[in-house]
């Protein structure tokens, strides 16, 4: 469980759009007064306010083309799953810390249990970890805590997928945790 409140010096990432118009729950958010952003209020779209670190999504479909909820008129390619996203992990300190270590294994571990389970459990409900960008303030929101202010540190991205196929076969788990991964990259890049 996440303290109320978590400070740690890291970088803080800015969104191209909120996760929560997809349906995500943000475990964690920063901040913004205490991150030095010359940028502050000038960027042409919104992430949502408190900005996102870390968020998970269970169930639904989403536009892969442009991460929305809503069906363009082309139809796009569309996936369903379970996905867990962190954007924390920058610094050699992130991975040395077991609360940080905490997180990144609990969201991995929800995103990737019981692939044909219908579990609800939110994957702060075992273990979470928060970030801030130089000392900034994240907040703690999840099922298994209030929204709590809270701080953590935004570093590499983590994330999973789990996507709903009666197929348990370790590739084919391999492949979402890969593609999660390497779309989380992609999305971060953008910001």
């Amino acid at each position: 469980m996440l303290p109320s409140r978590y400070t740690y010096p890291e970088e803080a990432h800015h969104f191209r759009s909120d996760p929560r118009s997809v349906g995500a729950t943000v475990l964690l958010s920063f901040d913004e007064a205490l991150v030095d952003d010359p940028r502050a209020g000038t960027r042409p779209y919104f992430q949502g306010s408190p900005p996102p670190i870390a968020w998970y999504r269970d169930r639904g479909s989403v536009d892969l083309t442009n991460g929305t909820g809503a069906a363009a008129d082309d139809a796009p390619p569309r996936m369903t799953g379970r996905t867990w996203f962190s954007s924390l992990g920058h610094t050699t300190a992130f991975w040395e810390d077991d609360l940080n270590l905490q997180h990144v294994e609990a969201g991995l571990r929800w995103a990737l249990e019981g692939i044909d389970d219908d579990s609800t459990a939110s994957p702060s409900s075992s273990a979470t970890s928060s970030t801030g960008a130089s000392s900034t303030g994240a907040s703690s929101s999840s099922p298994a805590s209030s929204a709590a202010p809270s701080t953590a540190s935004p570093s590499s991205t983590s994330s999973a997928t789990r996507m709903h196929s009666p197929a348990r076969d370790a590739p084919t788990l391999a492949l979402s945790v890969l593609v999660a991964a390497v779309g989380s990259l992609y999305l971060s890049r953008l910001a």
